[in-house]
């Protein structure tokens, strides 16, 4: 395919998803009447059984509540399962994601999206050369470091290998 048809493609999914958001409105949510009932979260495992977390509590569909909007919205979701299959937002052949965090950003982050939200700051753990003992601990990749024993710490992203992904 040519970078033609892409740049369609991508056009297309920006719009999309900046529709999206501007069609989104918030919703009230009412208190709970004095005696009604209680939400039981439940893993998130029983709710969606291809994704295995079992700490992570969610509300159950059933006990969900009603939202006014629920029949349009449901429609648009239906939509756009439906357009993933016909009108994919991947395509083969692209370039690899530049190394330059701005560049990347430039690319990935249009004037569309400027328009709904400020743009991502980079932070400071990443400016320059990445302190990876501070992100160790502190950072995104702390639920990955785990202690050898002799003082020394590791991340262990082994348990990442079961999931899809590019190398």
């Amino acid at each position: 395919m040519t970078i033609v048809p892409w740049f369609f493609r991508r056009s297309f999914w920006n719009l999309w998803g900046w529709v999206k958001v501007q069609g989104n409105k918030p919703v009230d949510i009412p208190r709970r009447p004095a005696g009604g009932s209680v939400i039981q979260p439940v893993p998130l495992q029983h709710v969606l059984t291809e994704v295995p977390l079992k700490k992570v509590l969610v509300c159950p569909p059933e006990q969900l509540p009603r939202e006014e909007d629920s029949a349009r919205q449901n429609f648009v979701y239906k939509l756009q399962v439906w357009l993933y299959g016909v009108f994919s937002p991947m395509h083969p052949g692209l370039p690899p994601i530049d190394a330059d965090p701005d560049q990347a950003l430039k690319y990935a982050f249009t004037w569309l999206h400027r328009t709904n939200f400020p743009a991502p700051v980079l932070p400071a753990e990443y400016l320059g050369s990445p302190d990876l003992g501070s992100l160790a601990v502190r950072g995104p990749y702390a639920c990955y470091t785990e202690a050898r024993g002799d003082g020394v710490y590791q991340w262990d992203l082994a348990h990442l290998a079961q999931h899809e992904h590019h190398d």
